[in-house]
């Protein structure tokens, strides 16, 4: 039967104490070198005097001045341990060999406490995806050491460069909006980016609309992420928005549907089974499930989670508040580890609704200003007609207004608004896209054209 044995500790941690003083003797004598101690952090020596010599060190370089034998504070010149590593014999040219296995050494001990820790929170009797999570995040968290060739770094991000430069879709995926798109230059891969509303708003519904640009048009793959609704709803809602057939008439009142509409439902069910989308969150979901579905997978285009308040962080949090910091952070290091985009949606506190002007603003986004300062694009979205009667405008029109405000665009202008046309029953958000256009002479074309565009639009 197998043992652990976790009562006791049998050894000490890696480490190699006369190895810290060489690095520390190098940094002493060799001022060449010494902009180099920026690599090296308090952990990444063992022994408590050696430490304390560090920070010390650390210290005169913080201030911008170099380390000098003969100038230094009588303090420390007097200080026997000093005095043991500047008299010891040391090859200075071996510094960046010592340096390396410094951190080797460094990172193994932090792994061992790391696992250590699991068997702790083991024996506490966490639970188990939590504990895997928390040590996921952890072991990544150690990074190893790298001493990086800046010209080949430099030529590989010029060939990059060009590569972008010839092809935009190589960085981003379009939205499918023409004016988004325009603005934002699409959702750029390895960044967050948020759509957030109150409730009712149709956040998912609008998210369902992007899936089917990137799926139908641009041919991406997609993984959504549903905490909220079921697959089968979602399902339907994309059908529902495909085939011009009312959500609600598809599911409830399927026995009057004519011909014609079935003929429709049918040909949207079979524009989807050709889509690359994968669902996934049914179960409780984490970043951690998310990185390995999406190496399972591989090739995936852009990530949609639906949404952000009913998701967990790999690592346990104390309240709302933390846990929604915990989670954008991890969102963002999600994506710039995987290269993929993340569009998270996100709910934003109904207060906003007791101002005078209802349009939402970036400051209204629930539990953490940490999201504000991890999405790269932060898009708002505004139907007037849930906080105010249409008063002298017309009710069928006043009620299919909404607007997306882009309140964050990390590379682009910012605080715009672009209107959109939205068909409740259908599920479907239209751009508005010719500038100058009355709203009245755009709704009037639009329930016109109708019947053909559902006809049209699958094609």
């Amino acid at each position: 039967m197998e043992v652990l044995t976790t009562n006791k500790l049998t050894e000490l941690p890696a480490h190699d104490t006369g190895l810290e003083k060489s690095v520390l003797y190098c940094l002493i004598h060799e001022k060449n070198i010494q902009h180099k101690i920026y690599k090296l952090g308090v952990k990444d020596f063992y022994n408590s005097d050696n430490r304390r010599i560090f920070q010390e060190l650390k210290k005169i370089t913080d201030m911008g001045e170099a380390i000098i034998p003969d100038i230094l504070p009588m303090s420390l010149k007097t200080d026997k341990v000093f005095l043991d590593i500047v008299t010891q014999t040391t090859l200075i040219s071996g510094f960046d060999s010592y340096l390396k296995k410094l951190k080797e050494i460094s990172d193994t001990r932090k792994m061992q406490k790391i696992a250590y820790e699991v068997t702790v929170k083991a024996k506490e009797e966490l639970n188990p995806q939590e504990i895997r999570g928390w040590a996921i995040s952890q072991f990544d968290a150690v990074r190893g050491f790298s001493d990086i060739e800046f010209q080949k770094q430099t030529e590989d991000v010029d060939t990059d460069l060009e590569n972008v430069l010839n092809d935009t879709n190589l960085i981003a995926v379009k939205s499918g909006y023409p004016k988004l798109d325009k603005i934002t230059r699409g959702f750029l891969k390895s960044s967050l980016n948020i759509i957030a509303s109150a409730q009712g708003m149709g956040k998912t519904t609008f998210v369902l609309n992007l899936i089917n640009n990137i799926c139908h048009k641009q041919e991406k793959r997609v993984l959504f992420v549903s905490l909220e609704m079921d697959y089968k709803e979602l399902h339907g809602k994309m059908i529902s928005l495909i085939s011009g057939v009312g959500f609600q008439r598809l599911i409830f009142e399927n026995d009057t549907l004519t011909t014609e509409e079935w003929a429709r439902v049918n040909n949207a069910r079979a524009q989807i089974s050709q889509y690359s989308l994968y669902r996934i969150g049914e179960a409780e979901t984490r970043p951690v499930d998310i990185e390995d579905v999406v190496k399972d997978l591989k090739d995936i285009d852009i990530i949609f989670i639906d949404y952000l308040q009913l998701m967990n962080p790999n690592i346990y949090a104390n309240n709302i508040r933390e846990k929604i910091t915990e989670l954008s952070k991890e969102l963002k290091m999600l994506a710039r580890k995987t290269q993929i985009p993340i569009v998270a949606i996100s709910s934003i506190n109904r207060d906003y609704s007791k101002r005078e002007d209802k349009k939402p603003r970036i400051s209204d986004l629930r539990e953490s200003g940490q999201i504000e300062y991890d999405a790269g694009t932060v898009l708002l979205l505004h139907r007037e007609c849930k906080f105010r009667d249409a008063e002298d405008e017309n009710p069928a029109e006043f009620e299919k207004k909404a607007e997306l405000l882009v309140a964050k665009n990390r590379f682009g202008e910012d605080n715009l608004i672009i209107d959109f046309y939205f068909e409740g029953a259908r599920g479907r958000f239209v751009e508005m896209q010719k500038e100058g256009q009355g709203r009245s002479k755009f709704y009037e074309q639009e329930h016109k054209t109708k019947e053909k565009e559902y006809r049209d639009f699958s094609n």
